[in-house]
């Protein structure tokens, strides 16, 4: 027997055992699933149900109380500065402050989990695309490279980056279309805080162009999202589920994700 194991109306995968583990999934939030036996020859009856995922975890090299409620201090500094987890103390504040309510969840060995409440958060696999690290050496040619992603047909997808484009001249680095579009930074050009919401056609194949030799390595970044909002890029921060903080000189306990900071 076969089981058909859907996210939604998206058929995942196809497992012959009735265990089936989902990756890409966000903490805190409700998903559907559902499961359809096929025997081979014909579909049974499609049983759904939801789950709602738990918040991301951490842990936090303190003993702290069971079920207590802690405050976590979100920040970012800017690049080339000083080193992450270097920046001397009252000389180089962080921006973009947040607090973040965690809850204790449980403690061991001198050692504290807790768990962001939320989705203020982000983790890997949000995206179903994300490309980083673009120079002008990676590709075979400093042009603009073309990605061709196969997602659903007839489907709203918005696509966003954090790149600022070439500023004073109007021009986009990213670019989004249906397969055989061409880029064009007034129409398809994608921007900070200017995303652009495509719907694939009939074939279901979303293209992402991008302008490689403009793009700087290792901070740039483009996703893809289903829908029509794009999550903000601020204050999410791209931390590990199973994190640990480590303990700074000044007794405070610190986790660091490229520029952004969590503070206890």
């Amino acid at each position: 027997m076969n089981y058909k194991v859907y996210q939604g109306s998206e058929l995942k995968q196809t497992v012959t055992s009735k265990t089936a583990v989902m990756n890409g999934l966000q903490p805190n939030r409700t998903y559907e699933f559902g499961v359809q036996p096929n025997d081979g020859n014909r579909d049974g009856t499609k049983v759904a149900t939801s789950v709602t995922t738990r918040g991301i975890r951490f842990n936090i090299p303190k003993m702290l109380t069971v079920g207590s409620t802690i405050t976590l201090r979100y920040e970012e500094y800017p690049l080339g500065i000083v080193p992450i987890g270097k920046e001397p103390s009252g000389m180089f504040g962080g921006g973009n402050k947040q607090n973040l309510s965690a809850k204790v969840i449980s403690t061991a060995n001198g050692s504290s989990v807790v768990e962001v409440a939320g989705n203020v958060i982000d983790v890997g696999g949000r995206n179903y695309f994300s490309v980083s690290g673009f120079t002008a050496n990676k590709y075979a040619f400093a042009g603009i490279d073309f990605y061709d992603l196969q997602l659903l047909p007839n489907t709203k997808y918005t696509v966003s980056t954090n790149n600022v484009g070439i500023l004073g001249q109007g021009y986009a680095n990213v670019f989004v279309g249906n397969k055989g579009f061409t880029p064009d930074s007034s129409i398809n050009g994608v921007i900070v805080n200017k995303p652009q919401t495509v719907t694939t056609n009939s074939t279901g194949v979303l293209t992402i162009a991008a302008r490689n030799y403009s793009l700087a390595y290792g901070k740039d970044k483009i996703q893809v999202e289903l829908g029509t909002t794009a999550t903000p890029w601020t204050p999410y921060a791209a931390f590990v589920d199973g994190d640990t903080f480590t303990v700074q000189p000044d007794g405070t306990c610190a986790l660091f994700s490229e520029y952004k900071a969590l503070y206890y």
